[in-house]
C-alpha cells in the first residue's frame, strides 16, 4: 500500500479585520486561503468573541510560509485560539516562515491564545510578531514550546528555532523578545544554565495602560517560572522538564490574569481543555 504524501510548499494568508457594532464584536472583514481556515464563536459561547485559526495540513514544513493580519478596530474585545496544536516538521533544509501583524486600536482587547507549538527534529522556523498598541490598548498573548516528540522520545539535535516578537507604542518601538536555537542544540539542552534539560517553554506578555508589575517566582520540581516588567509590558515565563506540569503553570496563570485585569469569568478558550 503506497500513501501519497503532498510535500510542496504551502503559503496561507489570513487577514480578519474586527469592529464592535451595538455593542457587540464582530468580524468586519475576512480573507483567508489554503491552508488556513477560520472559525468564528460569539461571545454567548464564550467570553467574548472568539476567532479559531485552524491549519488544515497539521504543521509547517520547510518552505511552507504563512502570512497574517488582524487588525482589532476601537472598542473591540476579542480572543485569537487555535484548534490544535501547531507540528514543525522536519526540514530538508528549507525554513519554514510565519509573519504575523497585529494591530490593536484604542480601547481595544486583544488576546492571542493560540496551542502549544511542537518542534520536531530537524525543523528549520522563523516567526516574527508585529504588535502594534495604542496607549489604551489591552494585550494579552500567552504561547507554549515543546522541544521534541517525548512520546517518541525524540530529541532536538539540529534545528533553527527563531522566534521574535516585536511590540510598538504609538508607532515607536517598545519592546523586542527574541528566543533564538539553531545549529547543534546538543549542548543547549544539557550543558546551558538556561535549558538544561528543559522539554516544554511557556510566555505570557500583558500590556495595559494601568498594567503593575505582579511579581511571581517559583522554583520546585524542575519548574523555574518568574515575572519581569519592560515599558508597561509584564512578562511571564516558565521552563520545565515535565511538559505536562509546564502547561499546568502555564494556564494556572493565565486564567488568574485575565480573570484579574480583563474581566474574564473562568477557563481558557474551550480549545486548551480537548
Amino acid at each position: 500500500m503506497f500513501i501519497l504524501v503532498d510535500l510542496k510548499e504551502k503559503s496561507g494568508i489570513c487577514n480578519i479585520t474586527f469592529q464592535k457594532t451595538d455593542g457587540k464584536t464582530t468580524y468586519k472583514t475576512a480573507y483567508f486561503t489554503e491552508p488556513l481556515k477560520v472559525l468564528f464563536f460569539n461571545a454567548s459561547d464564550s467570553d467574548c468573541y472568539t476567532a479559531a485559526i485552524l491549519n488544515t495540513t497539521g504543521g509547517l514544513m520547510g518552505g511552507d510560509k504563512l502570512e497574517l493580519k488582524l487588525v482589532a478596530e476601537p472598542g473591540t474585545d476579542l480572543t485569537i485560539t487555535s484548534q490544535a496544536a501547531e507540528r514543525i516538521y522536519k526540514s530538508q533544509g528549507e525554513i519554514c516562515t510565519v509573519d504575523i501583524d497585529i494591530f490593536c486600536d484604542q480601547h481595544a482587547t486583544f488576546e492571542w491564545l493560540p496551542l502549544e507549538t511542537i518542534f520536531f527534529n530537524h525543523c528549520k522556523y522563523r516567526r516574527n510578531v508585529d504588535v502594534h498598541l495604542q496607549e489604551n490598548s489591552v494585550f494579552f498573548a500567552g504561547e507554549m514550546y515543546v522541544f521534541g516528540r517525548k512520546a517518541h522520545g525524540e530529541k532536538l539535535e539540529n534545528c533553527l528555532i527563531h522566534d521574535c516578537w516585536n511590540f510598538h507604542l504609538n508607532g515607536k518601538k517598545l519592546f523586542k523578545d527574541l528566543f533564538h536555537l539553531e545549529g547543534n542544540l546538543e549542548w543547549y539542552f544539557t550543558t546551558s544554565s538556561v535549558l538544561k534539560n528543559i522539554n516544554a517553554y511557556a510566555i505570557c506578555f500583558f500590556f495595559a495602560k494601568e498594567n503593575e508589575v505582579e511579581p511571581y517566582s517559583l522554583i520546585e520540581n524542575d519548574i523555574l517560572a518568574s515575572t519581569t516588567y519592560v515599558n508597561q509590558m509584564q512578562i511571564f515565563r516558565v521552563a520545565g522538564v515535565n511538559i505536562q506540569k509546564v502547561r499546568e503553570v502555564f494556564i494556572e496563570y493565565m486564567i488568574t490574569l485575565r480573570n484579574k485585569h480583563i474581566d474574564r469569568k473562568g477557563d481558557l478558550p474551550r480549545f486548551w481543555y480537548i
